[in-house]
């Protein structure tokens, strides 16, 4: 019987035979007669590495530690004890009281060998050298246990010996008093009730501790006077020193002196003595008080004496004089305000009137030119006539205000019509700053009321008008609604809230004063007398109405005006209309005709330029186009233009980057985004450099109005209602089967499109692209080119929406959402689907195509006619003419051609739609 082990660490017999500990991954081995049996890892063991076996007769086990455990094999068996707090353990003794005493690299565990066997460990002791051990346990080491219970332990710095069978748990109290306390070097005894009582001094006291430890654990120690100057002080008992203070000021102190834990973590015993210092004579509070009140005293009747027989008489007599002379200069003003109001008033009212005159001459035979110069200068006058005639009404106002000759000019009035007034009036000048005007109106409000309705408007004006000055980017909102109402009388509040520089606080209480303009350094650009506050508080409370103001300087302000009204008809006006509908009619206006103006519009969509030429088209405004950002560069580097239109999406250059090269070759021309993203704002386009933005749709309002705001007046001309459009009122006959095709609104296409003309006209271009954007968007999809996709994705999500097709809108909506997030597993899945929905529309309009095939009826085209058309677009097509190549093509649409002309006419209106040029021109070139 052979062992291969090098060496046996112990030899513990039971009943199963004799059991060895061996080393270097050995494992156990019980040795049963002539045989030996291993246990290691695959059969029991948690570690081939065994530290110590230990026979337990009472138990008749034997205790196994390991390299990372203890265990026990009990009926060959090996129970691995979970529960024991530790791993890295070397030794196992076991004392009277059936404790285990286990040496690791951390302490000895002190644990109940019952709780050990059932693996149900739940309380032990621990001992360290913060509690007991001199020295750490020497790593791997084994001990040694003597008939008395002693317990040898090989220690880091020598032997350590305990009796595990007598071993006293517990404290020894440390003994602890003062040793002394000295003031100036006079020592200072406790009184009957054990006070220190240290005399009223400036000296140095010194305060010394003694703390007698009979157990040589030289402890932690910490000294401090309780409401002293300092924290005091913390050492070993060996190295303990006095507190020492110099000027103590004067109260009751604890001093204490505590036994600290290592580490000084816990307060292990603390004793407590009471110290008492004197007050010195200048410490106590009541002299201190009575020197005060002495001091003032004496100061306070010098300075009233000196100013009783100076000062004070003095001013009581200026003062005097002041208010005499600031009643008669009150009174005299009040006088000349009225008086000069008046006097003014009349020149005005000529000035104003003559002005009208000028502008009601008959502009015939007059050169265009000087008649719109001279129209101009008029509209000046006038505006500048205006205002300073409300500057003229706002001082008589106050004058009449102050000298209380002002009253109430009560009467019946329509609560809708005054509104609506309002309303316009403020609309302009929102539009003008480019502000939002958000206007809600209680539909419950009485029909009809009874009040002084000019004061209301006038009050309300001013809250507007001052909403519209003070505010620079954001808008402003008109909130009226009705508080209370009974059968006679309604309470109306009207909130006019902005989003402008709002009011500081110290200048509230100024807000409602005549002549005060607050933030004068902020404020300097804006005009204003400071008076319309003042009247509109004067007004609100000559009327028994309230106005206040809340604001937060930065944010905006909320002027609120409460008034009670008497009911006529109590009829509810419902939903507030801003316009009356009834009076608009007639064709469409453009707001102005600029022939000499041009203007960039850049889109990588045929469609949407199409669309912005055929809004524009009534304006005679000369619009360049362009398809790509790199292109319309080089036309601005070329070109002399007034305005630009850039679409915001673009593939190669998009419309930010193409507007950063822009502003290195002209920084002052203005550039107005094109996108259907208006959430982003105009803030969010103004900070990447454009001058606004226009929401697709189109508005076409909207549009002329941002052009006319850079067109040079020697440019442009103020159109009249000759000057309108015709315009279709309803579709031709043969396009209304359009309405029959399930997945298009027409009405919303007419409505994008700008009106019926352009619709038809878009439709058509939208049948006509579906093949070629349909390869374009393969082919970037094969490639990998998401951007490319998705640029393409937006542009057709635009044709859909200006052809009314909704349906492929929100479906090119959501393929485009999903390539800004890069979310290709979208794409793959849906691609495919958004491809067949759109060829579906190929067969959807495919009566388009049937319309676009020349009627036999027509008539054959001269050939002399149709020589000198292709000759006029040689020359044409290379200029990118493209109003006169569009006016040769409507007119070759009205003849018969040839098959081999009819072709050629039908790809070159193909390319013309799709203003390729260059194809148009490789067309032209090859038919020669």
């Amino acid at each position: 019987m052979a062992l291969r082990t090098r060496f046996f660490l112990t030899l513990v017999e039971n009943d199963e035979g004799a059991i060895l500990a061996g080393t270097d991954g050995d494992g156990i081995y019980v040795i049963e007669e002539d045989r030996i049996k291993k246990i290691g890892r695959d059969n029991g063991l948690t570690s081939d590495v065994v530290m110590r076996i230990v026979k337990d007769e009472k138990r008749d086990i034997a205790w196994i530690v390991t390299s990372n455990s203890i265990e026990y094999m009990k009926n060959g068996l090996v129970t691995n004890v979970t529960s024991f707090p530790y791993n890295n353990n070397y030794d196992m003794y076991f004392d009277n009281s059936d404790n285990a005493w286990i040496l690791s690299s951390y302490g000895v565990y002190v644990v109940n060998a019952d709780d050990m066997e059932d693996d149900a460990i739940t309380d032990f002791k621990i001992y360290t050298i913060a509690n007991g051990l001199p020295y750490a346990i020497t790593s791997n080491s084994f001990g040694y246990k003597d008939q008395d219970g002693n317990l040898y332990m090989a220690g880091r710095n020598g032997v350590a010996k305990v009796n595990i069978n007598k071993y006293y748990d517990g404290t020894l109290e440390v003994l602890m008093d003062v040793k002394s306390i000295y003031c100036d070097n006079q020592k200072i005894e406790q009184d009957e009730n054990e006070v220190y009582q240290i005399p009223a001094s400036d000296g140095r006291v010194q305060i010394s501790a003694s703390v007698m430890d009979y157990s040589m654990m030289n402890p932690d120690v910490r000294l401090y006077l309780e409401g002293g100057p300092d924290d005091g002080i913390i050492t070993q008992r060996s190295k303990l020193s006095a507190l020492e203070y110099t000027g103590l000021p004067y109260g009751n102190y604890k001093l204490h002196v505590q036994i600290l834990s290592a580490g000084g973590r816990e307060v292990l015993q603390e004793d407590v003595f009471n110290i008492r210092k004197a007050p010195r004579l200048l410490e106590l509070v009541v002299v201190r008080l009575i020197l005060l009140i002495l001091v003032a005293s004496i100061a306070g009747f010098i300075v009233w004496q000196v100013m009783r027989l100076t000062v004070i008489k003095t001013q009581y007599e200026e003062i005097k004089k002041s208010k005499e002379e600031a009643e008669n200069a009150n009174t005299a003003k009040s006088r000349f305000l009225a008086n000069i109001s008046h006097e003014i008033r009349t020149p005005i009212n000529t000035i104003m009137g003559m002005n009208e005159m000028i502008m009601r001459e008959d502009p015939t035979s007059v050169p265009k030119g000087y008649f719109m110069s001279v129209m101009n200068y008029a509209f000046d006058i006038r505006n500048a006539a205006e205002s300073l005639l409300g500057l003229i009404n706002d001082l008589l106002d106050i004058s009449k205000i102050e000298s209380g000759k002002m009253h109430l000019v009560e009467r019946e009035y329509d609560t809708q019509e005054l509104l609506r007034s309002i309303v316009s009036m403020i609309r302009i000048r929102a539009t003008e700053k480019a502000l939002s005007f958000d206007v809600v109106i209680d539909e419950i409000l009485p029909k009809r009321m009874y009040g002084d309705a000019e004061k209301i408007k006038q009050v309300v004006l001013n809250l507007l008008t001052n909403a519209v000055k003070y505010t620079a980017v954001g808008g402003f909102s008109l909130n009226v609604s009705m508080e209370e109402r009974n059968d006679r009388e309604a309470v109306i509040r009207i909130s006019v809230k902005d989003t402008g520089i709002g009011i500081k606080k110290e200048d509230m209480d100024k807000l409602f004063t005549a002549y005060e303009r607050l933030d004068e350094e902020q404020n300097s650009g804006i005009q204003g007398t400071g008076l319309g506050l003042d009247i509109s508080r004067k007004f609100a409370e000559l009327m028994g109405g309230t106005i206040f103001c809340d604001s937060v300087y930065g944010e905006g302000s909320e002027f609120i005006f409460i008034i009670s009204q008497k009911i006529v008809d109590a009829t509810s006006i419902g939903i507030f209309i801003e316009h009356d509908e009834s009076k608009a009619g007639g064709p469409y206006v453009p707001k102005f005709i600029a022939p000499d103006a041009d203007i960039l519009v850049v889109d990588d969509n045929p469609m949407n330029l199409s669309v912005i030429k055929g809004l524009l088209k009534a304006t005679k405004v000369f619009v360049t186009t362009s398809e790509s950002g790199a292109d319309a560069i080089d036309k601005i580097k070329d070109g002399d233009f007034d305005v630009v239109l850039l679409d915001h999406m673009m593939p190669g250059l998009d419309g930010v980057e193409t507007l950063a090269k822009i502003r290195e070759i002209k920084p002052d021309i203005p550039v107005y985004a094109l996108t259907a993203n208006s959430v982003s704002g105009e803030e969010y386009y103004k900070s990447k450099g454009f001058n606004g933005y226009l929401a697709k749709p189109v508005d076409i309002e909207t549009l002329e109005t941002t052009i006319m705001k850079h067109i040079p007046e020697n440019k442009m001309e103020k159109s009249e209602s000759v000057d309108a459009t015709e315009e279709l009122t309803e579709l031709p006959k043969d396009m209304l089967w359009i309405y029959d095709v399930k997945d298009i609104s027409v009405p919303e296409g007419i409505k994008n499109s700008g009106g019926i003309s352009s619709y038809l006209f878009g439709l058509d271009l939208f049948f006509e692209t579906i093949d070629e954007n349909s390869r374009v968007l393969n082919n970037a999809y094969d490639e990998g080119n998401i951007r490319l996709f998705t640029i393409k994705v937006h542009a057709l999500k635009s044709s859909a929406r200006i052809i009314g097709a909704l349906g492929l809108e929100e479906f090119a909506a959501k393929m485009e959402e999903a390539g800004n997030n890069n979310d290709r597993v979208y794409i793959d899945s849906y691609k495919d689907n958004l491809m067949k929905e759109y060829a579906s529309y190929k067969e959807k309009l495919g009566r388009i195509k049937e319309a676009n095939v020349s009627d036999s009826s027509k008539e054959m085209i001269p050939e002399d006619e149709l020589k000198d058309a292709y000759g006029a677009l040689t020359d044409l097509i290379p200029q990118m003419d493209y109003d006169s190549v569009e006016m040769i093509l409507e007119s070759i649409s009205k003849y018969s051609l040839p098959d081999k002309d009819a072709e050629f006419f039908k790809e070159l209106g193909r390319l013309f739609k799709l203003f390729d040029w260059d194809g148009m021109e490789a067309l032209i070139n090859t038919s020669k």
